[in-house]
Parts: structure tokens; C-alpha cells; sequence
């Protein structure tokens, strides 16, 4: 069943129920459905392009926009507000869009893109529209959405997710948390992000849930919402938990409706899983996935949480751990995670060398992960490939070195990456930020390196700052670092 026809059966079962709530107000799945299919209406004359671009907040107008383009036979492009006009621009032509809907604060942006129309949802006549009949069929392997990653390293790839991608998904994380149609949500993330759609959009939606959206993440705010909203289930990254941890420790009792927190996004340190579990008395549940994996592709049970590691696969995919020439490895070994499953992205967008470099052909998906397994199946990363820094011949993590400085009980948080050594070729350098209040010196903190690590890969340099460059979703920036450093 598509997402579409998993949504209208979910809705047709909660009706009077709340679905979707906003700074601006809240819609029962029958104004959900109602807005959606007076939208559809709308979004099926204005265009007969198959693609249809959204460039909005996270929002009640997003869903309403995102279920329409589906309900008509739109594939949906998400697009980063946050991008470059030179990229956003490159997304609308890579696309071929020719209409983008958008609201008033983000006009100029949506402009920027160069596409022939772009639209303000709160200009739409949507009371006046007639409701759009029936639903478009789509096929499981049809295509869903094309989402564009952040590009790092060049413009941005599409990623090709299909409606058995995210319903598979969604059914999976169902499965692992135990999800409700009692339970409360927030949804924190940008739903530009595959993370942000799947489990703060889809999976609530899809159970018969309510998501509470919040446009802008801030720590009050947020602590405030969960309080008054009763939010039980919270989907967020590591660099969001540290400042929630933070209103946690003046405020614990706004945060007692809270029975499930999951992590995810980028790695989660062994000190921030402690403290968070000392002050709401709940574990942290990590997780792991990508874009290219719908996101979720593993997660901590609530039942078996287990301290630095981001749990076993969820239902229906496969992992392995491998080495450089694609043998499987044994539990223990470092390697390359690979993936395989109905989560795993049909491909990039009009990149076919790239697709065949990351998609084997028997449908195994190359990670660019290390890691390694358990007896019982639970995996751990212990870094990214291309992160590794080079030190005379010998690889070291930056994720290894993250860890053992966030456990200093003045550090806030950490990024480590390599620079440049006349000797050694490389060399690592530690970008920290402290907690308000707290001192530490470089001495202190290359200390602490020593006793844990070998020497070779004890830092070279330690800085300090008032705050490190975050992404959209609140990730750490690394390649900005290097960029300051003149190193790309």
C-alpha cells in the first residue's frame, strides 16, 4: 500500500482524533484529510510536471502539501531552505521543477531556485477548492520522493525513495518502539531531511498518532510543548539532547510524559547516553540509518538498550560487516557496514555511476561506514571512512578521540578532524566547546587522551570555542572546520 492509502486508512480510523498541531494551530485527521484533498486539487492544476517542490517549514502546511502531491500523482522534492542559491538553483534545474509551493518568510528563497512558479501556501483558496476524488495508484516500488543530500562533497545527489521504502519504514519502527495511536510526538527536525519525514511526519501519521511540529528548534520552546502537549515519544540528534539535557537538570517533572527517547543522526557519546539517563531516568535509544536508507536501519529495543551501540538492524534488513574486498567479517572485526532491505533507496536521481559505486548488484547498500558486530547481532560504528585521518601509514577515528573527550565532565561537545603534519602527514586537532560555567585547560584534556589513547593518535592540537558551526539538523559541521583551516 502506498503512503498515501496507509494515510487516508489511518485517518478514516482516527477521525475526530488530533493529528497535526503548530505555533499556528491544530487539524483532527478529518481536517487533515479535507485540507489535504482541497490542496491536491489545487496542486493538480497548477502544473502537469510529475515533480513538485516544497520548500517550507516544518509545519502543518508541509504534511497538507506533502500528502496532496502524493494524493495526485506528484513525486515530492523536499527542498533545504538553508542551501546556497547556487545549489538551490542546481536542485531546481537537476529536478526539472517548474513549481515550488512555499510560504511568506521563505519567498525570496523559493525565488532563488528560478523556478517558473512559485506559490504561498496561505495564498491558496483552499476552502473554495473542491476536494480531489479518489487517490492516485501507486506501486510500492514507485517513486515516493527525491531527496537531496546536503552536498559535501560536490552538488548535491537526489536520493530515489519509494513508497515501500517508507512504508517499510514506518511498519519497522512501529515494530521496534511499540508505537500507539495514543502516543504524542514532536517533531524537531527539518522535513527536508529523510530522518525528519520518516519519524516525525510518517511514523505518527501512519500509527494514528499526533505530531506536535515545531518550526525552529529552541530548548525552552520545546521543554514547554512537551509539558503542555504531553508528548511521550521524542526523535532527536545528540546536539539537541545536550541542550535538552540542560532543561532537563532545572526541570525534570515537564519532562514525566516521556516514555520513549530515540537518538540518531550522528553518533551519540557514551557521556551524553549517562547523563541523560541520570536526569529523566530514561535510556537515550540510539539509533542508525541514512537518506539512502529511508533513514532507519537500526535501533536500540526499549527492552535491551546497550550503551554505545546503535542496536541491531530493525525488522527486514540485513547487515554485515566487511572488509575492503567485500568479505564478511566476524563479530568484533572493523569494517565496512553494508545494508540490504525494502528500506534501501532505489538509487540517485539521473547519477548512474554514483548508484552503481554505493548499490551491488545484489542489492546490497556500501554503507561508507565502519563498524563491527556482536555476538547478538548489535552493531557499533566506530567511524566514517572518509573521516579517518592518515598518521604514518596508521588510520585513526576521529569518533574514537570524540569519545574519550566528551567524558570530561566539562566538555559540552566535540569534533575532531585531521590537519596537515610535516611528518606524520596527518594529525588530529580537537575543536571543543565547554559547559556554561566550567573550566578545563588543552593540558587537562591531551591528559585525559593519553591514558586512554595510543599515543599516535592523541591530539596534536586542542581549541576551544563558544559554539561549533551546526547543520540544519543540528549536526556538527566538520567540513566547515577544515574550510576555516583554508583545507577545502
Amino acid at each position: 500500500m502506498s503512503v498515501i492509502a496507509q494515510f487516508l486508512q489511518s485517518a478514516q480510523n482516527h477521525l475526530e482524533r488530533p493529528a497535526v498541531t503548530d505555533s499556528s494551530g491544530e487539524w483532527t485527521y478529518q481536517q487533515l484529510v479535507g485540507v489535504t484533498r482541497r490542496v491536491a486539487t489545487i496542486l493538480d492544476g497548477l502544473t502537469d510536471n510529475k515533480h513538485m517542490g516544497l520548500l517550507l517549514p516544518t509545519c502543518r502546511a508541509f504534511a497538507a502539501t506533502h500528502l496532496a502531491s502524493l494524493m495526485c500523482g506528484k513525486v515530492v522534492v523536499p527542498i533545504n531552505f538553508l542551501l546556497e542559491d547556487e545549489q538551490l538553483k542546481y536542485i531546481c534545474e537537476d529536478a526539472s521543477l517548474d513549481t515550488i509551493i512555499t510560504c511568506g518568510p521563505l519567498r525570496e528563497k523559493a525565488e532563488a531556485t528560478g523556478a517558473k512558479n512559485v506559490i504561498l501556501f496561505e495564498e491558496m483558496d483552499i476552502p473554495a477548492a473542491t476536494p480531489y476524488e479518489g487517490v492516485h495508484p501507486w506501486a510500492d516500488d514507485d517513486l515516493a520522493t527525491i531527496l537531496y543530500t546536503s552536498g559535501t562533497t560536490g552538488n548535491p545527489k537526489g536520493v530515489m525513495l519509494t513508497h515501500g521504502n517508507f512504508t517499510s519504514n514506518v511498519a519497522s519502527c512501529q515494530s521496534a518502539i511499540d508505537l500507539t495511536k495514543d502516543d504524542v510526538m514532536i517533531g524537531l527536525l527539518p522535513l527536508f531531511h529523510s530522518f525528519g519525514i520518516t519519524a516525525t511526519f510518517l511514523v505518527p501519521l501512519l500509527t494514528g498518532a499526533k505530531a506536535v511540529f515545531v518550526e525552529k528548534f529552541q530548548p525552552g520552546r520545546v521543554a514547554e510543548l512537551i509539558e503542555m502537549h504531553g508528548v511521550s515519544l521524542l526523535f532527536a540528534i545528540p546536539s539537541m539532547y545536550r541542550f535538552l539535557v540542560r532543561m532537563m537538570e532545572k526541570h525534570s517533572e515537564g519532562f514525566s510524559s516521556l516514555r520513549f527517547c530515540v537518538s540518531g543522526g550522528e553518533p551519540l557519546e557514551d557521556a551524553l547516553f549517562d547523563s541523560f539517563f541520570k536526569v529523566i531516568g530514561l535510556p537515550l535509544l540510539n539509533g542508525y540509518g541514512l537518506t539512502e536508507t529511508s533513514p532507519v536501519a537500526a535501533i536500540n529495543r526499549p527492552e535491551d538498550p546497550r550503551r554505545g551501540s546503535i542496536g541491531p538492524p530493525i525488522h527486514g534488513t540485513e547487515a554485515k560487516v566487511v572488509d575492503n574486498a567485500g568479505a564478511t567479517l566476524t563479530p568484533g572485526c572493523e569494517g565496512e557496514l553494508w545494508l540490504r532491505g525494502p528500506n534501501i533507496m532505489k538509487g540517485y536521481y539521473k547519477l548512474p555511476k554514483e548508484t552503481a559505486d554505493v548499490l551491488t548488484s545484489d542489492g546490497w547498500f556500501k554503507t561508507g561506514d565502519l563498524a563491527r558486530t556482536d555476538k547478538d547481532n548489535f552493531m557499533y560504528i566506530t567511524g566514517r571512512k572518509k573521516d579517518l585521518i592518515k598518521s604514518s601509514g596508521e588510520y585513526i577515528s576521529p569518533f574514537e578521540i570524540e569519545t574519550v573527550i566528551s567524558a570530561h565532565p566539562a566538555v559540552f561537545e566535540v569534533a575532531v578532524i585531521g590537519i596537515p603534519d610535516e611528518t606524520r602527514g596527518e594529525m588530529p586537532k580537537a575543536f571543543v566547546v565547554l559547559k556554561p560555567e566550567t573550566e578545563c585547560t588543552d593540558r587537562e584534556l591531551k591528559a585525559l587522551c593519553q591514558e586512554s589513547l595510543a599515543k599516535f593518535k592523541c591530539p596534536k592540537e586542542i581549541e576551544f570555542r563558544k559554539e561549533l558551526p551546526h547543520g540544519p539538523t543540528g549536526k556538527i559541521l566538520k567540513r566547515v572546520l577544515k574550510k576555516e583551516l583554508g583545507m577545502g
